[in-house]
């Protein structure tokens, strides 16, 4: 009998804390849905600006400023984000080229450059790019979009900089 109840004691600790455990890991994936579940109604412009507020309003000003016959290259992979920086998302080639349809989206390499056709635009965030650029026009993006003429270089700008380069 006290096997008995020992045995069904521990068993029940076991699924409290495999229940916790579940809980813990459910725990962001909530924290993400929070402002979609409290506004229901929201459109989806809204709940995209709340989920990635950084991130989705850049990528409506850059739909925004480019033609829809444009090429955007973005950082290639390889660059260095910080985890908390939300414009790592730029990174991911199949959602960036999604909200950016019909733009052609690709990234950015030492042969981006050679034959640059019309509208063609480069990507500035996180201290990308890190080499000097002929260009028409620089947008600087943040609460509103900033334009200016002359060629882009790096050590203008600082890292917390995001914005396009039309070549």
């Amino acid at each position: 009998m006290k096997y008995k109840v020992l045995l069904v004691f521990l068993v029940l600790v076991l699924i409290f804390l495999r229940l916790q455990s579940a809980i813990n890991s459910l725990k962001p994936f909530y924290l993400t849905l929070e402002p979609l579940i409290l506004r229901p109604h929201a459109t989806y412009d809204e709940k995209m600006s709340t989920i990635y507020p950084v991130y989705f309003d850049y990528i409506t000003a850059v739909k925004s400023l480019t033609p829809e016959d444009s090429t955007i290259y973005l950082p290639p992979p390889t660059t260095s984000f910080s985890y908390e920086n939300e414009m790592r998302r730029l990174t991911n080639l199949a959602i960036t080229s999604a909200l950016l349809f019909p733009r052609n989206v690709s990234f950015f390499d030492d042969k981006s450059l050679i034959n640059t056709e019309k509208n063609t635009y480069v990507v500035i965030t996180n201290g990308f790019p890190q080499i000097k650029i002929k260009a028409k026009q620089i947008y600087i993006i943040g609460e509103n979009v900033e334009n200016g003429f002359g060629n882009y270089d790096p050590t203008s700008l600082n890292n917390s900089v995001n914005g396009l380069i039309q070549i």
